[in-house]
């Protein structure tokens, strides 16, 4: 079942991406969900962790893509301002909500959804969560556009 779905999304988004429906591209498309989706399976299947998403991940992604393109002009307003002066960028800690700090599939699962939520922004990406003592590192390009970790 599992195959059949990553086949199913890699096949569509194959067609979609090329852009063209002839023959020649239905079976390339073809062949290329069975190999994603294989890879797909295989990665699966040998994963040594595994990661619990919840619903509460999804319900906590719209405030990092909302904001995704205001800060992309913030940015990009204030490199256009000063092409001469470089902005300094500055590394800040922030203390991780949630089960950051567990091992548990759950916790994992938070660490993976912190850093790539908030690494959507141009402005500012996660370089570290620290399980321990359950602390985000991360660096920003303008700290009044500071947004706060989803």
């Amino acid at each position: 079942m599992r195959f059949a779905a990553w086949w199913l999304v890699l096949f569509g988004t194959w067609l979609l991406y090329n852009g063209q429906w002839a023959s020649t591209e239905l079976v390339a498309a073809a062949c290329a969900g069975a190999v994603g989706a294989t890879a797909a399976e295989i990665a699966r299947r040998q994963a040594h962790q595994r990661l619990r998403f919840r619903p509460q991940h999804l319900r906590r992604i719209w405030r990092p893509v909302w904001s995704v393109v205001p800060q992309f002009f913030e940015v990009a307003g204030a490199a256009l301002a000063s092409p001469f002066r470089p902005v300094r960028g500055a590394f800040i800690e922030e203390p991780a909500g949630g089960r950051a700090g567990s091992d548990h599939p759950a916790g994992r699962a938070e660490r993976v959804f912190v850093t790539y939520a908030a690494g959507l922004s141009a402005n500012d990406y996660v370089v570290d969560v620290d399980r321990e003592r359950k602390v985000v590192l991360r660096h920003v390009l303008l700290r009044r556009l500071l947004p706060p970790l989803p």
